[in-house]
């Protein structure tokens, strides 16, 4: 482009630019939107012409560590078994940038009841400190090189139960893993009898599910968001968002933080990772997680 006017936007909206107009009239992302069309001010950009040196305004794709969310912990969060606590729930959150999977807990009851009196959210038992923690243990950094997702569903057998989960790395994919223990019909867990679901690793050339990047914020669509995604056969990697919608300015899918705990709470067998979007709304949706109820007999 040979020129530009940046409408820069609200820096607590989380963008830079709420668009972008070139000298040929092209615009990058929304400006007739009312919601994201107003700028805070606006400024020029210009090419730079030298004796022997013509400077072009161009258009890239950044990938900076300043105040990005890029980090995820692979630190486990386990339920308090040896009180006979059991996950009720789930959810993610962010602190200082770094994402964590946080679990809701209560004490096991009989047939797939739990004490609700005893539900409550764990608090996130150590928080990642990238100075001083490493870097593929405790946990992962996402980059242009490294920012694939596998999305998967591990379910325990039918006498186990919920009680762990973590996020995990499997042959570059980024995805989850679940503890389970056995359970007897009374609601007791059996001691010593937990351990870790890991999923199998992806085939070659397993497909990736790709983004429908239209307008954007996701959230301010009115499509609804209906799953899309088939566990364990498709991976989906954190892109930049559309150039003529969005200028290129947003990291998709964006990450569902709803708390996902069923109610009435009760006994849990399974723990997933989804996308969820709408074809017909033509943006690129969330990724999420997922739980599954007990299975009986």
């Amino acid at each position: 482009m040979s020129a530009a006017t940046l409408c820069n936007a609200d820096p607590n909206t989380g963008r830079r630019y709420n668009w972008i107009q070139d000298s040929d009239g092209r615009i990058y992302g929304r400006k007739e939107d009312s919601a994201l069309g107003s700028c805070i001010d606006t400024s020029e950009v210009w090419d730079l012409w030298g004796l022997f040196v013509h400077c072009s305004t161009c258009f890239c794709l950044c990938d900076e560590d300043t105040d990005s969310a890029r980090y995820f912990s692979l630190l486990p969060a386990t339920a308090d078994v040896a009180q006979n606590k059991i996950v009720t729930g789930v959810r993610l959150v962010k602190l200082d940038n770094v994402f964590y999977i946080q679990l809701e807990q209560a004490e096991a009851a009989a047939d797939g009841y739990v004490n609700s009196s005893t539900t409550q959210w764990q608090p996130i038992a150590r928080r990642i400190d990238t100075n001083r923690d490493e870097e593929g243990r405790d946990y992962v950094r996402l980059s242009y090189s490294q920012r694939s997702v596998l999305l998967q569903e591990l379910r325990g057998q039918g006498n186990q139960v919920l009680t762990g989960a973590a996020f995990h790395m499997v042959g570059g994919h980024l995805t989850v893993r679940a503890q389970v223990t056995n359970i007897s019909e009374t609601g007791a867990l059996v001691a010593f009898s937990s351990g870790w679901l890991d999923g199998r690793r992806p085939a070659a050339g397993v497909p990736r599910l790709k983004l429908r990047s239209g307008p954007v914020p996701s959230t301010h669509s009115a499509a609804p968001s209906w799953p899309d995604s088939w566990p364990g056969m498709q991976t989906v990697q954190f892109e930049a968002s559309n150039l003529d919608a969005d200028a290129a300015q947003s990291t998709l899918p964006f990450l569902d933080t709803q708390p996902v705990a069923p109610r009435p709470a009760g006994w849990l067998s399974g723990l997933g990772l989804y996308h969820k979007g709408n074809t017909a709304g033509g943006y690129g949706g969330y990724l999420g997680l997922s739980v599954r109820g007990p299975t009986f007999g």
